[in-house]
């Protein structure tokens, strides 16, 4: 998160996608399920004392997207929650 730390006040918007390959750019899976390292994202955020927003942003199945959306939405919550514990 050495980029997170960097950039820091000049982060402005934080976009999360969780992906299931860093080399095959259609590989976008719920967050949680992929390779992205969402907590450490979040504590490098949180190192910085990162006032802006976090969006989650999701491409997969567009037909139907609410159920990828819904639970990446959990997953994203469910470690903000468990980093302030």
């Amino acid at each position: 998160m050495q980029a997170i730390r960097e950039v820091g006040p000049r982060l402005f918007n934080v976009h999360i996608k969780d992906l299931a390959s860093f080399t095959e750019k259609e590989s976008q899976v719920a967050v949680g399920e992929g390779k992205m390292p969402v907590k450490r994202i979040f504590e490098a955020l949180a190192a910085i004392k990162y006032q802006g927003f976090v969006d989650l942003e999701y491409e997969i199945f567009a037909d139907e997207p609410m159920p990828g959306v819904i639970e990446s939405l959990a997953y994203m919550r469910g470690v903000r929650a468990g980093m302030q514990a």
